[in-house]
């Protein structure tokens, strides 16, 4: 049972991920994120920016050093540790990434991204009834990102093995998520491949397989089953 568990959480975590950077984080101070006091010197949006290039790039020694630099510049900024907590979610350091999302939930506990990551290193380190708990108040949080957190809530929910939970979560996200977002699309519909082949469904599957073979060409795809 824990081999299977631990089989299709990694599974999931290859498929679905974590995700990025809020749109909006803490308001922070005019003279740390407008001024450059010296020459050369990076402000904290500059250092955000550069920290997200890099982590798209895969250089996460780079963007763990600016996301640190932005803790340094202002240690009350919780888009710091929120970067900082992902990228440690990237390398498998899970303790530490545990520690910086909820020092970015206590910094700014209005952020619904922030509890959606935590509750990812909840079912990465087997502990999907805490990942539930707190996906949970990422939606009572953030109604647009809604469709992100019912599948975090879906992934776990098919960790703990409510299967039938796990469709409903995901069906509606499917239903719910913009037309036009196909990387988000993609996430809904590989978490149902899975569910359907962790519940040997293989003619939902292989509906499932269908329109991931359109979004993966670029064609938006309609809840229809």
């Amino acid at each position: 049972m824990v081999k299977s568990s631990i089989s299709l959480i990694v599974l999931l975590l290859i498929l679905s991920g974590c995700y990025g950077s809020p749109s909006a984080g803490r308001p922070v101070s005019i003279n740390a994120t407008t001024v450059e006091a010296v020459s050369g010197v990076l402000s904290i949006d500059e250092h955000l920016s550069r920290g997200v290039a890099y982590e798209i790039e895969g250089r996460y020694n780079a963007a763990i050093r600016q996301y640190r630099a932005v803790i340094d510049m202002d240690a009350l900024d919780s888009r710091g540790y929120f970067g900082a907590g992902n990228i440690y979610m990237k390398t498998h350091r899970y303790n530490l990434a545990e520690g910086a999302f909820e020092m970015a939930i206590e910094l700014n506990p209005d952020e619904g991204l922030y509890y959606n990551n935590l509750a990812w290193v909840y079912i990465e380190t087997l502990r999907p009834v805490q990942a539930i708990v707190t996906v949970s108040m990422a939606l009572s949080l953030d109604i647009e990102r809604r469709h992100v957190y019912l599948n975090t809530l879906a992934v776990a929910s098919m960790a703990i093995g409510n299967y039938a939970a796990s469709e409903q979560y995901l069906k509606e996200a499917a239903m719910i998520v913009f037309p036009m977002d196909i990387a988000g699309q993609i996430r809904i519909y590989e978490s149902l491949l899975v569910l359907y082949m962790r519940s040997s469904d293989e003619a939902m599957a292989n509906m499932v397989r269908g329109k991931l073979f359109d979004l993966r060409r670029g064609i938006p795809v309609m809840m229809d089953f």
